[in-house]
């Protein structure tokens, strides 16, 4: 445990609705409803990629390539997994509760034969989000899905997932403490605000959305990283 500074950094969005829009705008059209949104989700977005670059940085004590990848039939994911468990309780004597992949990992875990195997009796027979939480031994199994244009502004948009190919396991407290350790939090200040700002020149009204937060790794003992699981 140690200590750290951190800023919550301003982030902010707009979406400018022009005067021909609002006077169209039939119903259930809500145009500013909708500006408010689409710049909400912008922002959300972009701090859903700065946790990503955490979660999947070089901050952790301890990562790996699995030796085979997961998405190779021979390969043992849960055998890895307890790899990245045992490292996890060996450094902070608690059990990792929280994993997060990246959707092409989650796509590949699905159709792994072994883990098909180890829940062809159940119910359903099928992997779920759930039933991966179980066989990986945690509480929370997460699937990174958001996408983002990674090309540059005016050219052909080539999207890609956030979280890309990687996992992580960590140990994540139901509540913030300062003597609880925690593999990150995203700090925030104040709240989430959407303001309307009317601009005559443009005949239009600018929506803009904003907040203040960063993301850190608080206790780098306290995850582990699987490094490019899948090709």
């Amino acid at each position: 445990m140690g200590s750290a500074p951190y800023s919550c950094s301003e982030i902010s969005h707009g979406k400018w609705v022009p005067d021909e829009v609002v006077r169209n705008a039939d119903a259930p059209l809500q145009p500013f409803t909708e500006a408010t949104e689409f710049a909400m989700d912008k922002v959300l977005l972009r701090r859903e990629r700065d946790v990503a670059g955490d979660v999947f940085g070089t901050g952790w004590a301890t990562s790996a390539t699995p030796s085979t990848l997961w998405d190779d039939d021979a390969s043992d994911p849960i055998t890895d997994v307890e790899v990245g468990r045992e490292a996890v309780v060996g450094l902070i004597g608690r059990e990792p509760n929280v994993m997060v992949v990246g959707r092409n990992v989650y796509t590949d875990l699905l159709h792994h034969p072994d883990l098909l195997d180890r829940i062809k009796y159940t119910q359903t027979g099928m992997l779920t989000q759930q039933l991966l939480a179980q066989l990986f031994g945690v509480e929370k199994f997460l699937v990174g899905n958001s996408i983002y244009n990674t090309g540059a502004e005016g050219a052909t948009e080539s999207y890609s997932f956030i979280w890309g190919k990687h996992a992580f396991l960590g140990y994540v407290p139901a509540a913030p403490g300062l003597l609880m350790p925690a593999a990150g939090y995203t700090f925030t200040w104040g709240t989430r605000s959407a303001e309307t700002i009317r601009e005559d020149k443009r005949k239009a009204y600018l929506v803009r959305v904003a907040m203040h937060y960063d993301s850190k790794v608080v206790a780098a003992d306290a995850g582990y990283l699987f490094k490019s699981c899948v090709a």
